[in-house]
């Protein structure tokens, strides 16, 4: 997996910023969602740019490890996977330290994030039955290890989808507008198009969405969330568009949302959240397939 997300993690880096990446020569296998743990290392990543103003190194490693039970570690114990991402940024301040993992806490200003990156890390990690800790000092950087427990498992699936996968990147697919009003979420989706070979095109919301459109923007393909702050959530945006440019393929994506059946009926396609690149590669090939009305 590391390989794939180092090339998402790349596309969301600044020039200045160099992407090291290690891990054993033998599995680190875990049993997670994909997509979270992709998420997680998206929103690390993210962190670590913006923290890196004059740019540098930005390690990614992963490695075996044993815990035993102590306070560090939260009590764990057994054999764990850590991946541990390391920026030589601006670090964090001792105060702001042990609140940084809290829900909606953000250093940022107005506008610059939602709070949720770090939180959504530690929410992933004791979801998926591990931890996540962060070391850090003003003016020498931050490291983020996520812990999960290690599994002798192998999903039966994994290779299949990766192949498909692989089978598409690097393949030009033209333009993609992604709408997506939680800015992590959406570097994310964009990383993922771009992995898929298409050009992604960000906007926060569908007002915005609908203007580029209505200006002569040319796209290829439509990817919206479908819970969206404003006048014009994702639906509705899905309707406009089908009503303007009736051949313009549309992709709708949300968690739990009593819209979600609505836009079914509709004849709309849905990607489940959290997805990850592989639903994403076989949910649009889904669509490309399906027949003109």
């Amino acid at each position: 997996m590391l390989p794939n997300v180092s090339e998402m993690l790349k596309r969301s880096l600044r020039g200045d910023i160099e992407l090291r990446t290690s891990a054993p020569d033998g599995p680190c296998r875990v049993r997670v969602d994909s997509g979270e743990l992709e998420l997680a290392l998206l929103n690390l990543g993210v962190n670590a740019r913006d923290a890196m103003a004059d740019g540098g190194v930005l390690s990614l490693s992963v490695r075996k490890t044993s815990l035993r039970g102590d306070l560090d570690s939260d009590g764990l114990r057994g054999e764990f996977v850590a991946i541990e991402m390391k920026d030589g940024g601006s670090g964090i301040a001792p105060e702001i330290l042990p609140h940084v993992f809290d829900p909606f806490f953000t250093t940022k200003g107005v506008g610059k994030g939602t709070g949720l990156g770090l939180s959504q890390v530690y929410g992933f990690a004791k979801q998926s039955g591990g931890t996540a800790k962060i070391k850090s000092k003003p003016g020498q950087g931050t490291t983020v290890t996520i812990y999960l427990p290690a599994t002798e498992e192998m999903g039966e699936d994994a290779a299949p989808d990766y192949v498909a996968v692989e089978d598409q990147i690097n393949a030009t697919k033209g333009t993609v507008l992604v709408v997506e009003d939680n800015t992590e979420v959406a570097d994310l989706s964009a990383a993922y198009f771009e992995q898929l070979g298409y050009t992604a095109d960000v906007s926060l919301n569908g007002s915005d969405a609908l203007r580029k459109l209505q200006n002569g923007h040319a796209y290829d393909l439509v990817f919206s969330d479908i819970l969206m702050p404003g006048s014009i959530g994702g639906l509705e945006l899905a309707r406009l568009v089908r009503e303007s440019h009736p051949n313009l393929p549309i992709l709708l994506t949300t968690g739990f949302s009593p819209k979600a059946q609505e836009a079914v009926r509709e004849g709309f396609f849905i990607l489940q959240k959290p997805y990850d690149l592989r639903s994403l590669s076989k949910t649009i090939g889904e669509l490309q397939s399906k027949p003109a009305a």
